[in-house]
């Protein structure tokens, strides 16, 4: 029932086998018993990571390591602003994410990370956390998960996004699967402002879009759960001034403002893609003239359309 306490002027070591190497650690105070571990006004320096602020475990007994780390270990993580984790180092401990194209790509890079990160690995949670990684990628986020090293459950998640700044060609590496066409790229930066909320394969995602042609809000909702031949999704997708002409390569066509509803959504594919969609135009730029208050209302089946279009533009 005892405990430690002491500062930490300096603590250095090399892990036989991966060779990682914590450089200097220190701390203003550290504190071990059998409920918790804590380093407070610490210090950790690696060849390439500089971690400070404060880290702590809360466990019932030192048992709780070996019998249920994943859920009877709870962490409490400040890091302050000017904190730098290398990738590189983070694939020491996760051999997981050294199978990820973005992980891969960039085990070299630098991660700039600050926040409150708190809970147990099955279910973390994070307050005012802030991620710079190149300049493509920024999340800047609060978030709680359930569930996510439980094999047996279904993982759970909660992001609220002040601001996701990205790019086609870093979500194409971050997501597993994620194909997105060519013509994408032509979106540039990336910018998204709101919430994603649900499981891993059943999620709704509803906020502002931002992006070098145009910007927008979104309001979808997507059930993955059988598969991407048998999605089920259904929302609502808005865009201001979006530049079509640009995105589609037609000279004739210039910007477009518009809101469409999309109902009874199944497939994600050349095959099975079919969907109910009711369309307002504000506004379409076309070889020079401004067309206003079109509608068009149809199904859009294997990426064709088959509706009515109608105008009340004279």
């Amino acid at each position: 029932g005892g405990k430690i306490t002491a500062k930490v002027q300096h603590l250095g070591a090399v892990e036989v086998g991966s060779g990682f190497r914590l450089g200097h650690l220190e701390a203003e105070k550290l504190l071990v018993s059998n409920q918790k571990t804590a380093l407070y006004g610490m210090s950790i320096q690696t060849p390439f990571s500089e971690v400070s602020d404060s880290l702590s475990m809360t466990y019932d007994g030192f048992s709780a390591f070996k019998k249920d780390f994943n859920s009877g270990v709870n962490f409490d993580v400040s890091l302050a602003e000017g904190t730098h984790v290398a990738i590189a180092d983070l694939l020491h401990f996760d051999k997981i994410l050294g199978q990820n194209a973005f992980f891969q790509k960039n085990k070299s890079a630098v991660a700039e990370i600050s926040g409150h990160v708190f809970g147990n690995l099955n279910g973390l949670k994070g307050r005012e956390v802030l991620l710079k990684l190149s300049p493509a990628m920024l999340v800047d986020c609060n978030f709680n998960t359930r569930n996510l090293l439980n094999p047996e459950a279904t993982k759970e998640f909660n992001f609220k996004f002040k601001n996701l700044q990205t790019d086609m060609a870093t979500m194409r590496q971050v997501i597993p699967g994620f194909k997105a066409p060519t013509n994408f790229d032509k979106l540039g930066k990336l910018g998204f402002s709101g919430n994603l909320d649900g499981f891993s394969s059943n999620f709704v995602v509803e906020g502002g879009l931002l992006t070098d042609l145009g910007g927008g809000r979104l309001n979808m909702k997507l059930d993955l759960n059988a598969g991407k031949e048998a999605a089920v999704y259904e929302g609502k997708l808005s865009l201001q001034q979006f530049d079509l002409g640009q995105w589609t390569g037609q000279k004739d066509l210039g910007k477009v403002s518009f809101s469409v509803s999309l109902q009874n959504g199944h497939g994600l594919t050349a095959t099975s893609l079919r969907a109910d969609l009711n369309t307002h135009i504000d506004t379409l730029g076309y070889r020079g003239y401004v067309y206003r208050n079109l509608n068009a209302d149809g199904v859009l089946d294997k990426y064709k359309f088959n509706g009515r279009l109608s105008s009340a533009d004279p």
